[in-house]
């Protein structure tokens, strides 16, 4: 499967979770618990989406791999860094429930289990067929 194609499906996939959820959440729960787990899964979207611009700038489709691993690393501990000090004003100050937030945090895990469970099915349909 082309890398391309594998994340835009995830990233596709992440938001209907998030949709999922903060819909569910909305109906059972209360506006600040859905608000934070919304909070989160935008967060975390967002960092997922920082880390894969950081990888793929660095990374050349179809020559020889160009890698400066010390600004890679630079900038994904700057990466965790501003999201340490995001999440630490968030329920800090803002008070937004901890609980939603890590559910929300959670988006893209959640779509990682998800698409490899849905391929090894896709794969096991194929062996028996």
């Amino acid at each position: 499967m082309d890398l391309t194609k594998f994340l835009k499906e995830l990233s596709l996939q992440n938001l209907l979770i998030l949709m999922l959820l903060g819909s569910i959440s909305f109906f059972i729960m209360d506006s600040a618990f859905t608000f934070s787990l919304i909070l989160g899964g935008i967060i975390i979207t967002a960092n997922f989406y920082f880390l894969q611009s950081i990888t793929k700038s660095r990374i050349v489709s179809n020559g020889p791999i160009k890698i400066r691993k010390v600004a890679i690393i630079a900038k994904c501990y700057l990466r965790l860094a501003i999201l340490g000090l995001i999440l630490f004003i968030l329920i800090g100050f803002f008070k937004v429930d901890p609980v939603a937030l890590v559910i929300g945090l959670s988006i893209i895990f959640i779509s990682i289990i998800t698409m490899a469970l849905r391929y090894c099915c896709k794969a096991s349909v194929k062996e028996v067929a």
